[in-house]
């Protein structure tokens, strides 16, 4: 019977993740903001930290179509993520246990994200208890398996997002000197361990530190580029009556919830600040419960805790607090690593570990001042408040979320550049990186052409900020952009004035490009002007979704301009 009873909880959290993935099982692809998925599984980068992810996606990906694929995973994240925190919890009643689950499941943070389409994060946000767990062990009794396997989980984190390689790396540190700070007899013993275990994660690891290093891996390219306006365009976002820090104590405060890109749970949950309030309250008493009950043994652990949220709240709350803002920039310029966190809102969800955690020791200090009946009342309550609280996940995140499928014209398009046997670029309109697509619930996503497409497709990678235009780098990519440009503001891409317009078929040959492929969605009709009626492009196929157009002057010796002069031989 006990060994029925343990996988009670692993049947409870698999069921919930079961009912909020089912309104999106039917065939399609889920498209959100940042989550596209397309016909062709990703090739994997060596030199990439999402290598072993990458990789196993990749292989799936050759057997099993990619929407399956698509959802098994956010099937995980809401699994991984009750069960481990209610695996974490060291108490025997069962209700607050289950309620840290819940919440740690099913918050604000978690349901912008996933409409963020930001799913590798939640998937290291899903196995992070796996790794608190892991590590309160080894400080307590290190030992050559536990480093070992830790060293491995740290890896498989990493390799889902490497946001939370720095995440786990604070917490080992404050963990670590809380806990020998302490017990400084244990130190000598435990460091062989310590240092076999940051040993093994750098082998581990090698494929993508020493590119890094080097300055050649895309980790170090993203790092390289980072600037001032990437703190500024992806601050986090104040309440307009609640202001900043209590949005962000509350689980919101995402860029994206600014722009809406989707439905606000305040919306719908008009009482949100009580319930935030409520939960707020709860992980008090748990601090409370820990004060009370002199859990010395557990004092490292509850410091590491307090570390975290009170860093992860300033670091969260970034430019977008004045009296901040300085510091900010500071710490950004000083130290490198912190620029995985441009958009610092994720680090909310280490409050929302910190609430799902001490929260449950403030039910059960609740639970235990009541008598049967207001026992059950107490534990219904708080094991619904995580669904009050966050009602949108389910009905499909509220409707908001329905598989969708490419439409054929993009597969007779792809079929249509795969025929032809040349070398050759195509260029991809509307030139914008984020857009709204029909076919795709008319939600805006990212760009999902240079993914989809077999040959290889120029689009457009620009924010289109004030604060932030773009981090492109590609030769060929701001070329198109400079003719974008001119055509449309009749300034080049240094502000300067050009008063002749863009001789599209010949400026689009220097580089390469042999088809324009010419989506109808969003602004196209401008840019149809620049081709529909031009001799020097031929319509190869059009229906409702997309024309495709061929440069007829790909390939040919190009006119000079009549100003330049060449030299005699």
């Amino acid at each position: 019977m006990k060994d029925i009873r343990s996988f009670l909880p692993i049947i409870l959290f698999a069921f919930l993740a079961f009912i909020i993935v089912l309104p999106l099982l039917p065939s399609g692809y889920i498209m959100t903001l940042d989550n596209i998925s397309t016909t062709i599984p990703i090739a994997p980068t060596l030199g990439s930290p999402y290598f072993l992810f990458v990789s196993v996606f990749w292989i799936l990906g050759k057997i099993i179509p990619l929407f399956w694929l698509q959802k098994a995973m956010l099937f995980l994240v809401f699994f991984l993520a009750g069960w481990g925190m209610y695996h974490l919890i060291p108490l025997e009643k069962q209700i607050p246990r289950m309620f840290a689950g819940f919440f740690y499941t099913v918050n604000p943070f978690v349901y912008s994200r996933v409409m963020a389409g930001q799913w590798h994060l939640l998937l290291g946000y899903a196995l992070f208890p796996f790794f608190v767990k892991w590590i309160t062990e080894f400080i307590r009794k290190p030992s050559l398996i536990k480093a070992l396997l830790g060293a491995v989980l740290v890896t498989v984190i990493t390799s889902t997002s490497i946001h939370y390689l720095p995440v786990m790396s604070f917490f080992i540190l404050v963990l670590a000197i809380s806990y020998y700070s302490l017990h400084p007899q244990e130190f000598l013993s435990s460091i062989r361990y310590l240092i076999l275990f940051i040993a093994v994660i750098l082998i581990l690891n090698t494929n993508w530190i020493i590119p890094t290093l080097f300055g050649s891996s895309d980790v170090a390219v993203s790092l390289a580029v980072f600037e001032r306006g990437d703190l500024e365009t992806f601050q986090s976002v104040p309440d307009s009556t609640f202001g900043l820090i209590f949005n962000l104590l509350s689980g919101f405060g995402f860029w994206s919830e600014a722009h809406n890109y989707f439905q606000s749970i305040k919306n719908i949950i008009f009482f949100w600040p009580i319930v935030s309030l409520t939960i707020i309250f709860t992980t008090l008493l748990g601090i409370y419960h820990h004060v009370k009950y002199k859990q010395t043994s557990n004092l490292p652990f509850f410091l590491t805790l307090a570390v975290l949220f009170l860093v992860s709240l300033d670091l969260s709350a970034g430019v977008a607090l004045p009296s901040f803002s300085q510091t900010t920039y500071a710490l950004y310029e000083k130290f490198p690593l912190l620029r995985a966190f441009r958009e610092p809102h994720k680090l909310v969800g280490n409050l929302m570990f910190v609430y799902a955690y001490l929260g449950a020791y403030g039910v059960s200090l609740l639970s235990g001042k009541v008598k049967e009946l207001r026992y059950a009342i107490l534990s219904v309550f708080f094991l619904a408040l995580p669904f009050i609280y966050t009602p949108l996940v389910f009905g499909g995140f509220w409707g908001q979320l329905k598989p969708a499928n490419y439409p054929e014209s993009w597969r007779t398009a792809d079929n249509l550049l795969k025929s032809d046997k040349d070398s050759f670029l195509s260029v991809f309109f509307p030139w914008h990186f984020y857009m709204r697509f029909k076919f795709a619930n008319n939600r805006v996503i990212a760009n999902p052409a240079p993914f989809y497409f077999s040959k290889p497709v120029i689009s457009s990678q620009n924010y289109e900020t004030v604060s932030l235009y773009t981090h492109d780098t590609r030769l060929e990519a701001l070329h198109v952009d400079g003719l974008v440009t001119i055509a449309q503001e009749g300034v080049n891409l240094l502000g300067d004035k050009v008063y002749e317009k863009p001789k599209w078929a010949q400026d689009l040959a220097v580089i390469e490009v042999k088809y324009v492929i010419l989506a109808k969605e969003d602004d196209w009709r401008k840019y149809f002007q620049w081709f529909g009626d031009s001799n020097e492009f031929e319509n190869v196929f059009e229906d409702n979704y997309l024309v495709v157009y061929k440069n007829l002057l790909f390939g040919k010796e190009l006119p000079l301009p009549s100003d330049i002069i060449i030299p005699e031989v």
